[in-house]
């Protein structure tokens, strides 16, 4: 099977400590144009608003991420948008309606996207080596070359 390059990148939970991070690197390596970062409430760091295109999408509002999928020309999504175990056990029902609904959105999108020719997704909850293989298949797609997982950081 043949997938088309990813072009644009849209990740959710970006102002999250790993999405923050993840957005950096991948706005480095394929170019900040090319990597859209949305956040729901937590403001982002000058850094990060100032490296690359921004979007305030919750993703618990389909069609408001289908509209920033469209705007950007979006043909991947990073879903690390989550609600977090202390937040969580503080507010059970906000984090069932961002961690579920707002995965099951991002399911839709890219079941939608899927159709269309995208290359893959990753789905909550992940391990961390699962998340480094996806990752490196996805920057292989983009480069057109086997690319190995990132190492494990001790």
């Amino acid at each position: 099977m043949t997938h088309r390059k990813i072009k644009k990148i849209l990740v959710t939970g970006a102002v999250g400590q790993i999405g923050s991070e993840l957005t950096l690197e991948l706005r480095r390596r394929y170019g900040a144009e090319n990597v859209v970062a949305c956040g729901r409430k937590t403001k982002p760091t000058k850094e990060l608003r100032d490296s690359g295109p921004f979007e305030w999408v919750d993703v618990t509002e389909v069609e408001k991420m289908r509209d920033a999928c469209r705007r950007h020309e979006i043909d991947a999504i990073i879903n690390m948008a989550a609600i977090l175990s202390a937040t969580g056990e503080k507010n059970p029902q906000l984090a069932w309606h961002v961690n579920v609904t707002g995965l099951i959105n991002t399911l839709e999108l890219a079941r939608e996207s899927l159709a269309k020719g995208a290359f893959d997704f990753i789905a909550k909850p992940f391990k961390l080596g699962e998340i480094r293989k996806t990752i490196a298949k996805a920057i292989s797609a983009v480069d057109g070359e086997t690319a190995a997982a990132p190492a494990e950081r001790g």
